[in-house]
């Protein structure tokens, strides 16, 4: 039962990204602004994922840095893009290692970065990391850090990631410190220009950790 259940919720996550993909190329997703605590917006995901890094023997920390204060942001797809973070460091960091969650504020703007321990990622594979593709295996889709960069550019921010030499990864998202909206409804809209201009073209390939790292 409990592998019936995991897999249940793996799908159930994999459906929600597509959704949430296909919701973003169709230009169809708002942000619901508010001003959001960037320190709580850390510690939260610290809790959310503190039982799953510490069932894999993965330590999780925060880094009290020099972004406190106030970001103005859609605080739920913030949370969104720490989860989806998280998770993919933890899928890649071998137990014994660690993840860390900092933010840094900067010139007008506010960066959120998921550093881990795990296998370093090839310069090849970094060019193309937030690319959706699908698997020639299984025809699942890679979606995560497609999605994360997704969300980003609606904030009106981007996202980059570091690898190397020894190991270890680390995704940065710079943030504006207040996104430029418009108003649609209801809700706030990010513009979505330069986010449907290739930005999520298939690519081939296997869904394997070792040709990602």
């Amino acid at each position: 039962m409990a592998a019936i259940r995991s897999a249940a919720s793996v799908l159930a996550r994999a459906i929600e990204d597509i959704l949430d993909i296909a919701e973003l190329d169709a230009g169809d997703v708002g942000l619901i602004l508010s001003e959001v605590d960037v320190r709580d917006l850390l510690a939260k995901a610290q809790v959310r994922w503190s039982a799953p890094a510490g069932a894999a023997g993965v330590s999780l920390s925060v880094i009290e840095g020099d972004a406190g204060g106030f970001i103005r942001a859609d605080g739920r797809k913030l949370a969104k893009v720490m989860d989806h973070l998280i998770d993919n460091a933890l899928g890649h960091t071998p137990a014994g290692g660690a993840i860390t969650l900092a933010a840094a504020r900067g010139a007008g703007e506010v960066s959120l970065k998921v550093s881990d321990t795990g296998p370093v990622i090839p310069y090849v594979v970094q060019a193309r990391i937030f690319e959706r593709y699908a698997s020639e295996d299984s025809g699942s889709a890679r979606l995560s850090l497609a999605l994360v960069k997704g969300l980003v550019e609606l904030h009106g921010g981007w996202v980059t990631v570091e690898s190397g030499p020894d190991a270890g990864a680390a995704f940065t998202c710079h943030l504006p410190e207040s996104a430029e909206t418009r108003e649609r409804g209801n809700e706030t809209e990010a513009s979505l220009d330069g986010m449907r201009s290739g930005l999520y073209r298939p690519l081939g390939g296997q869904d394997d950790r070792t040709n990602l790292r």
